[in-house]
């Protein structure tokens, strides 16, 4: 792998669990992924997998930021086709996050897929993550029940109605 690359987790590449295990490991993040991971490949073939991916509304992506052959940081991706609309979630982690590029790479990624709207939402204390998003162009939504909202968007001009066409 080159270095510094972002990668859609794939659940049937036992290299890429691997260094996802260690990454979790190191991080005190449990399993959870890697185990959510396994349980897809467990389930489905990598053909109906890729058929379910591709005939569903909601995407539900795992996106990793390696770097030499090293997970180094990564992110849950949970899209919506239709309104077009995506969360981010990062998880929290015990080491400092790249979430810099790794922010600028999964917004770059979701773009790719259509999408007109970020969200991101963080802890409050999260001040680190809170200025790199907001360096990115995200806007501060306010706080929330110890969360802070933020949003991207892509689409300024008009007006969209339900199925995001302008009028």
């Amino acid at each position: 792998m080159p270095k510094k690359e972002l990668l859609v987790a794939d659940p049937y590449d036992e290299e890429q669990l691997k260094m996802l295990t260690e990454f979790e490991l190191e991080n005190d993040l449990g399993s959870s992924l890697t185990s959510s991971l396994r349980e897809i490949s467990s389930h489905h073939s990598k053909e109906e997998y890729n058929q379910i991916l591709r005939s569903r509304n909601e995407i539900e992506q795992h996106l990793l930021l390696c770097d030499n052959d090293k997970i180094i940081d990564y992110c849950s991706l949970n899209a919506y086709k239709d309104i077009k609309s995506c969360y981010l979630i990062f998880p929290t982690s015990k080491k400092v996050s790249q979430s810099k590029k790794l922010i600028s790479l999964a917004t770059q990624y979701a773009v790719g897929l259509g999408m007109l709207e970020i969200f991101v939402t963080a802890n409050v204390y999260d001040r680190a993550l809170h200025e790199v998003l907001e360096l990115d162009g995200y806007e501060n939504l306010g706080d929330e029940n110890g969360l802070t909202s933020f949003v991207k968007s892509f689409e300024k001009e008009g007006v969209l109605d339900g199925t995001n066409k302008k009028y």
